[in-house]
């Protein structure tokens, strides 16, 4: 009998395991790079880069991205925060085409009884990349006048496959789980005044919005937000529907919040004979470190959602649903002493860019919950 000896098994267990490796990544290859989804993405990468062709090279720029609107200048922030809603803009409407496509294949499969082959979202976005990511920051920085720092076009390049990314994957719910995906839509839908809602408290600071203002339409964030996620999950528990994650519920609320409604916007919100790109203070915080707590504190609902669904007998306690009324009522409270008068002023470094109205460094940002006095 021939002795193999350690080193040889080694060898040949290694030989084994690489060949199972590069065969499971040709398989995997061939699962994402179907026909079907690199026809897909080849469309859908040529559709968008007439449409920045069309965006920045033929169309009036000085309507488009509303030059001269309050002082505005081609390379000032306001229209640079313009540019790279474009991108956004953009993927919305690939967003809304794939919902529409998933949700007519899902729909057209299940009734003749066949199989779901709907095109691989994850082939559909790999195939749209590399044309995107090399087309659309020429196109954007030298495609009219004035010239613009390709830094802009990397900017919207990078915006545009980041909001491809996530439409794709919410419309992919819509041909494989039809009921996740409308699911996923649903609670994008209700989460999505929180996250418009919530940054509206640097506006007072700014001089852009009275206090009392700012504090209903935050309140009214919170409200609807709390209403509705909570009343979906309650009716998700009385049809014992499967538990949907926390990052599911957050990502579909940014695909709403960032990529649906900056589309409407463009088309049902401006004039028709001038229709213009929004401005990015319409939907982002000026200042990073609010934007940031905006998504930390809708996370955490959106976590918080996520162990309601998970721990359904909670609903079947009084004393719960009791809870919840009065964290609602002390929000109600806090809002209406706030908008009597009361704030809280958090400085912020931003003394270049934001001088508050008092002229002094940093701006303030009012909340619905007061802890000291005007």
């Amino acid at each position: 009998m021939h002795h193999v000896s350690f080193k040889q098994k080694r060898t040949m267990l290694s030989a084994r395991v690489g060949y199972r490796l590069v065969k499971g990544i040709r398989s995997r290859i061939r699962t994402v790079f179907t026909f079907p989804s690199v026809v897909l993405g080849g469309v859908i990468a040529v559709g968008l880069l007439l449409l920045f062709w069309e965006w920045f090279t033929h169309a009036d720029r000085s309507r488009l991205f509303l030059y001269g609107h309050m002082g505005a200048l081609p390379l000032d922030e306001r229209t640079l925060g313009r540019y790279r809603m474009s991108g956004l803009v953009a993927a919305g409407a690939v967003m809304d085409f794939m919902l529409f496509l998933y949700g007519t294949w899902g729909v057209f499969a299940r009734r003749r009884l066949l199989p779901v082959s709907a095109p691989s979202a994850l082939g559909v976005w790999l195939t749209a990349v590399s044309p995107l990511g090399l087309g659309i920051p020429p196109i954007v920085a030298w495609g009219g006048v004035p010239s613009l720092p390709i830094k802009v076009g990397l900017e919207v390049a990078g915006l545009t496959l980041a909001g491809l990314a996530v439409g794709l994957w919410l419309a992919k719910g819509m041909a494989w789980d039809p009921t996740r995906g409308l699911t996923r839509l649903g609670y994008g839908m209700v989460i999505t005044p929180l996250l418009l809602g919530l940054r509206v408290v640097e506006l007072p600071g700014l001089g852009l919005a009275q206090p009392e203002v700012a504090a209903w339409m935050v309140l009214a964030g919170l409200l609807s937000s709390g209403i509705g996620l909570l009343g979906l999950a309650r009716w998700r528990a009385f049809w014992d529907a499967p538990p949907i994650r926390g990052w599911e519920i957050w990502l579909a609320g940014a695909a709403m919040a960032y990529l649906e409604l900056p589309l409407l916007h463009h088309i049902f919100l401006t004039p028709a004979e001038a229709r213009y790109i929004t401005a990015a203070s319409n939907f982002f915080a000026f200042h990073g470190g609010v934007q940031v707590l905006v998504w930390m504190i809708s996370g955490m609902v959106a976590l918080g959602i996520e162990t309601l669904e998970r721990n359904r007998r909670w609903w079947e306690d009084r004393d719960h649903g009791l809870a919840v009324g009065i964290l609602l009522g002390l929000i109600l409270i806090g809002a209406l002493a706030w908008s009597s008068g009361l704030r809280i002023d958090l400085a912020l470094s931003a003394p270049d860019l934001y001088p508050d109205h008092h002229g002094h460094p940093g701006f303030q940002i009012y909340l619905p919950l007061v802890l000291r006095n005007w």
